[in-house]
């Protein structure tokens, strides 16, 4: 239930925002604050726990990059990339590394698609996308870096 909640698919979201009301984008920080302080080493030794994991984190950014560019800490979205999802392009679990890529997938697309035509709706959200984009080039060079070491020197 709290996977669905936090989602998004429970409650339109959309209606806080609306309110200016932040309690959905404080309970998400805490969540991903609670990920991330985690040994995430330590949690794949429970592929379940650790399949859900990867999918909600996935769900999540597929259903709020644009709140995680408006809302949330620049810091701490690059410690969900650096400590989930970059580590998770390698995971032996198939799911884990999907959900991993797909993730990386939705956030390099929203990115391009934000520095190609910034949006005139939410001028700070695209100065937010590009500022991002301008402090953390090299993330976009590491998710190169491990997707093609992975290809190159996995046994597939």
């Amino acid at each position: 239930m709290m996977h669905c909640f936090i989602s998004g698919r429970y409650i339109n979201f959309a209606i806080c925002e609306y309110y200016n009301d932040q309690t959905f984008t404080h309970v998400s920080q805490l969540v991903f604050q609670s990920i991330i302080s985690q040994d995430l080493a330590s949690l794949h030794a429970y592929s379940k726990l650790n399949k859900k994991l990867y999918a909600f984190i996935e769900e999540f950014f597929k259903n709020h990059l644009e709140l995680i560019f408006l809302r949330f800490d620049f810091q701490l979205v690059m410690q969900v990339i650096e400590r989930s999802l970059i580590p998770g392009i390698s995971s032996d679990l198939f799911e884990v590394k999907t959900a991993s890529l797909q993730t990386i997938d939705a956030l390099n697309v929203f990115i391009f698609e934000n520095l190609r035509r910034p949006s005139k709706k939410q001028p700070s959200m695209s100065e937010n996308v590009h500022k991002f984009y301008t402090t953390y080039q090299e993330i976009f060079k590491q998710f190169l870096r491990t997707i093609a070491y992975t290809l190159i020197f996995e046994d597939h």
